[in-house]
């Protein structure tokens, strides 16, 4: 297991949106989603590496930072 954190200092996701992109990670319909970034790539490293794998946090406050662990 491998497991990457990435983080940047850009101006944030606002929290509803973050609650949205939290909720689209973990739908199994592809309506419930509005993009597809996160979701492929969270999608494609659970189909490659098993359950338990794939972006396992998602972080953000508005105008400071956002980070993302991934987890392979």
């Amino acid at each position: 297991t491998c497991i990457f954190a990435v983080q940047d200092n850009g101006r944030g996701i606002c929290p509803e949106d973050l609650r949205r992109l939290v909720q689209e990670l973990s739908a199994v319909d592809d309506a419930a989603r509005d993009g597809i970034g996160l979701f492929n790539v969270h999608q494609r490293v659970v189909l490659e590496r098993g359950p338990g794998c794939g972006i396992t946090t998602l972080q953000s406050v508005e105008g400071e930072y956002t980070r993302i662990v991934l987890r392979v």
